[in-house]
């Protein structure tokens, strides 16, 4: 089945935040400097499997021609992975991938009509989970019902480093309270965002920063015991 046409009439129960990712990676061959372009279809980066002589290439196979990705001339779009539950059974789910202009146009708790091809997931996966999800084509009908289902979110860390990296280089203050009113503007959960930041500081990979307000107050403390 796998390949195969799917047309899917659910909801869609949860989805992550949207992601830019490589579309059509280029590469250059180390052997004869010729360009390559490659259509990516999975979170692994996929090479050529050779330099095609139907391109101009020299013809060496993906080791020796030892393809190098050429990032700023690959190019990208959004992409969105979202789980989409059983019009009728909400307990039968399914991942499916949006990408380019469908990412993020589809409110969650939303119904809707998702065609695409099924697709083999890679890696180790969760009990329960399916060995398969959707790459989503085209979605129809969307519309909200009277009644929204949807799961609890999974905060992914990256996000949060993400958030975080994004105020420093802005030269906001990453407390708390900032982090999670950035994290709530996109769709996360206060508790969710909140439980995630403690278990990274615990853990050591971020750094707690002090608030305005309270390093000053701390300072004013300073300044009065001495």
């Amino acid at each position: 089945m796998v390949g195969s046409p799917v047309t899917v009439l659910g909801r869609l129960a949860d989805a992550d935040v949207k992601k830019i990712a490589i579309q059509v990676a280029v590469f250059r061959c180390s052997r004869c400097s010729r360009l390559a372009e490659e259509v990516q279809t999975t979170e692994q980066l996929r090479f050529p499997i050779a330099c095609q002589p139907s391109w101009g290439g020299c013809g060496a196979k993906r080791r020796e021609a030892r393809f190098k990705l050429l990032e700023k001339e690959s190019h990208y779009s959004e992409r969105q992975e979202v789980t989409l539950a059983d019009d009728r059974k909400e307990e039968v789910i399914v991942l499916a991938i949006l990408r380019g202009s469908l990412a993020g146009t589809v409110p969650q708790g939303a119904q809707g009509i998702f065609r695409g091809r099924l697709k083999a997931r890679e890696g180790r996966l969760r009990r329960g989970e399916l060995p398969f999800m959707i790459e989503v084509a085209e979605v129809r009908d969307v519309r909200m019902p009277d009644s929204v289902v949807v799961y609890p979110r999974k905060v992914d860390p990256q996000v949060i480093y993400n958030i975080v990296i994004e105020l420093q280089r802005a030269g906001e203050p990453t407390t708390y309270k900032v982090v999670v009113d950035e994290a709530k503007k996109i769709g996360l959960v206060e508790d969710d965002v909140r439980a995630m930041l403690e278990k990274l500081l615990s853990q050591g990979r971020l750094d707690a920063q002090e608030s305005k307000e309270a390093r000053s107050k701390r300072k004013t403390k300073e300044e009065e015991d001495n």
